[in-house]
C-alpha cells in the first residue's frame, strides 16, 4: 500500500512541476541567450561564407540609433559607431562616417527592442552595447539585404550627454547614409500620400 501512494505522490509532483518548469521556459529569454542556443549556429554561417570561425565570432561594441525610414520600416536601425572598426580587417569596407542600416536583433529573443521600449525623442533612440556582426542573409528568415547585429542581452540606451553628442554629430552634414544604396524593397510613401 505504501508503494501505491509513493507512486501517485511521484506522479502528482511530477504532474505538477510541468507548468512551473513551462513557466521557467517562457522567462528564459528575460535573461538566457535562448535564442541564440537554439538558432544561431556561427561554424555552419562561417562554413557558407567561406570565413574564418574567429571572424564570425568576433565580438564588437556597437552603437545605433532607431530611425525608421517610414512607418511599419521592417529595418529601423542605423549602426554609425562600431569597435574595433569594421575596416580593420582588409576585406572590409570603410564604414567611417557612414550611416549602415542594419538588422537588429538580441541573443535573448532573435527581436529588436519592443516598439514600447524606443522613446519619441532621441534619449529613447540611441543604444550601445556588444554584439556580434553577421552577412546579410546569414540568417533565415531575417532581412537579407542588411548586415545583422546580434546583441548581447537586453539592449542598452545611451545616457543623456551620449545622446546629445551624437545626436548632434549625425544630423550634421558629413555623414554618408547607405539607404540610397541599397534596396531593400521598402517604400517609403510619399509625403502627401495617406
Amino acid at each position: 500500500m505504501a508503494n501505491k501512494n509513493s507512486s501517485s505522490s511521484k506522479i502528482l509532483g511530477f504532474l505538477l512541476l510541468l507548468p512551473v518548469i513551462g513557466l521557467l521556459w517562457y522567462l528564459a529569454p528575460l535573461v538566457l541567450p535562448v535564442w541564440l542556443w537554439l538558432h544561431l549556429d556561427f561554424k555552419a554561417i562561417a562554413d557558407k561564407y567561406k570565413l574564418p570561425l574567429a571572424e564570425v565570432t568576433k565580438e564588437y561594441d556597437f552603437m545605433v540609433r532607431y530611425r525608421p525610414r517610414a512607418a511599419k520600416d521592417p529595418v529601423p536601425f542605423q549602426l554609425f559607431d562600431l569597435q574595433p572598426p569594421w575596416n580593420d580587417i582588409p576585406t572590409h569596407e570603410d564604414e567611417d562616417h557612414l550611416l549602415l542600416r542594419v538588422v537588429f536583433i538580441s541573443d535573448l529573443t532573435g527581436t529588436g527592442p519592443n516598439e514600447g521600449y524606443i522613446g519619441d525623442s532621441p534619449k529613447g533612440q540611441y543604444f550601445k552595447g556588444t554584439c556580434w556582426r553577421l552577412p546579410k542573409g546569414s540568417i533565415p528568415g531575417v532581412n537579407k539585404f542588411h548586415p545583422i547585429l546580434v546583441y548581447k542581452g537586453a539592449s542598452t540606451p545611451m545616457n543623456n550627454s551620449e545622446v546629445v553628442f551624437w545626436d548632434a554629430q549625425l544630423n550634421n552634414a558629413g555623414w554618408k547614409n547607405n539607404d540610397e544604396d541599397i534596396d531593400d524593397g521598402f517604400k517609403v510613401p510619399d509625403a502627401g500620400s495617406n
